[in-house]
């Protein structure tokens, strides 16, 4: 599970670009004949710009990014004449005579190599094809040019397939989609598989099962309509939108959040005794909808730990709270967080500081999702006993979320620090200066013990462990907004 790397694991999005005003809507017809083969795609564009591409964002190690996969790519203008094409050298992108004159007609094929085969991790969950179904990332599916914006999707499928994605539906395969961030920075899936749907708070939330993961739909299901009500409940009024997600099985645990959708993998059965792994999974990606989408930091690697860390924290204490896991199970979450924190903050292996360790988000996880994590944890702390329990974690990023998320304003860290600040209703410049933005250790077993648990620790083996020191405090915790 890492952001948009996944995870992105998760990917930066930057602000809505620029485009022409007034141009026409794009419009995609994309037919797949039977299961397994290439796609094939017809496309009528407006055009301005001197070229046309692909978004390639992680796929750097691809020869040609996302373009590797685009083949016999044709082109004719306005007047029907057919338009050459220059492939730019190592580049996702084509150029253009001058001159040509939109809209202009692309046709070209998808090749499905990177669905067909195990896609490098650390990268992004590519694709998966199955006996019956495709699931892909949008990114090599749309050559664009400049000018596109508003589209039209239609797919063209064979007998019994439907089509998922995260667009609100034109009809029964077709789709409208608001603008080409939405359209390029998604995934979507094609074919025969189980779907569990959930309509809350203005989200139309579908989660798609391809393969054997169909047969998990009952308790898939059972898991995932606490966690949404409950985020709801911390964000209030969104903008209404469509929401996609994909489980299934693979061979390795992975994970990846786009600006609409999510998708992540387990080598584990779905089954209750595993909820912790495959639950978080989806309690975990459902919240970058908010976290890491919707509040986005400025500066993308230093946002990380924020980005991971809070989610992941409050992913684990809605689990809880929902009784998708039990007290013990939850115990043995946090031990590991707090162990591999101290780990990191303990190895000389390791030299950035939490905020920093977004810069090296893989080889720095420990700092990113447990420092950030454990971050999370004392401030709730922190939080619960200034105000004698009246204020929570969830207090702070409800407010963040009011200032940053709702208002689509990208934060800085100094933001966070005033917030947190201003929640607290104490001067908290010191604790990030020295725990977030230097290698000071944070006072965990403190923090811990304001929650009801006692820690005993082992920095350098990475050891951690909990005992309940406080009933009705920790109760209070983990069962209590």
């Amino acid at each position: 599970m890492r952001a948009l790397a996944l995870s992105l694991i998760l990917i930066a999005l930057g602000d809505r670009e620029a485009r022409p005003q007034g141009t026409e809507t794009a419009r995609y017809r994309i037919e797949i004949t039977e299961p397994g083969a290439d796609l094939q795609v017809d496309a009528t564009i407006p055009y301005v710009g001197g070229r046309v591409f692909v978004d390639s964002i992680q796929a750097n190690h691809l020869p040609r990014g996302w373009a590797t996969f685009v083949r016999d790519l044709r082109a004719r203008d306005a007047g029907g004449r057919e338009v050459a094409l220059t492939p730019v050298d190592s580049t996702a992108t084509w150029s253009l005579p001058d001159g040509v004159t939109g809209p202009i007609t692309l046709e070209y094929e998808l090749d499905l190599a990177f669905a067909r085969e195990p896609y490098p991790p650390g990268n992004e969950q590519a694709g998966q094809l199955f006996d019956d179904a495709l699931y892909m990332v949008t990114k090599p599916l749309f050559v664009v040019s400049e000018a596109v914006d508003e589209t039209e999707v239609e797919f063209s499928l064979p007998e019994g397939w439907e089509a998922a994605a995260p667009w609100p539906r034109s009809g029964q395969t077709s789709f409208a989609v608001p603008d080409r961030n939405q359209l390029l920075r998604n995934s979507l899936i094609l074919g025969r598989f189980g779907t569990v749907r959930l309509e809350q708070g203005g989200i139309d939330l579908t989660l798609a099962l391809p393969g054997d993961m169909a047969n998990a739909e009952p308790i898939v299901s059972a898991a995932l309509a606490g966690p949404l009500r409950r985020y709801l409940e911390v964000f209030p009024g969104g903008p209404p939108g469509a929401y996609l997600m994909t489980f299934f099985y693979a061979a390795a645990e992975d994970g990846e959040s786009f600006l609409d959708s999510s998708a992540f993998t387990t080598t584990q059965p779905v089954v209750a005794d595993g909820a912790i792994l495959w639950a978080n999974f989806l309690a975990h990606e459902l919240l970058h909808y908010w976290i890491g989408q919707r509040i986005r930091g400025a500066d993308y690697p230093t946002s990380q730990w924020l980005g991971e860390g809070f989610t992941e924290y409050l992913a684990n204490l809605t689990l809880v709270r929902e009784g998708i896991v039990d007290e013990p199970t939850f115990r043995r979450k946090a031990e590991k967080h707090v162990g591999n924190y101290l780990y990191y903050q303990w190895s000389s292996a390791f030299e950035l500081p939490i905020l920093e360790a977004g810069r090296q988000k893989g080889y720095n996880r420990f700092g990113v999702y447990d420092g950030g994590w454990t971050v999370a944890l004392c401030l709730d702390a922190r939080l619960r006993e200034r105000s004698g329990g009246t204020r929570t974690f969830e207090d702070l990023v409800s407010t963040i979320w009011e200032r940053h998320g709702r208002t689509q304003i990208p934060y800085r860290h100094e933001d966070i620090v005033a917030i947190a600040s201003e929640v607290a209703d104490e001067d908290l410049t010191a604790f990030f200066a020295d725990h977030v933005a230097a290698r000071e250790d944070l006072p965990v077993e403190a923090c811990l013990r304001t929650l009801g648990y006692t820690l005993y620790a082992k920095p350098y083996a990475g050891e951690a462990y909990l005992a309940p020191s406080d009933s009705t405090t920790h109760v209070a915790w983990i069962g209590s907004r």
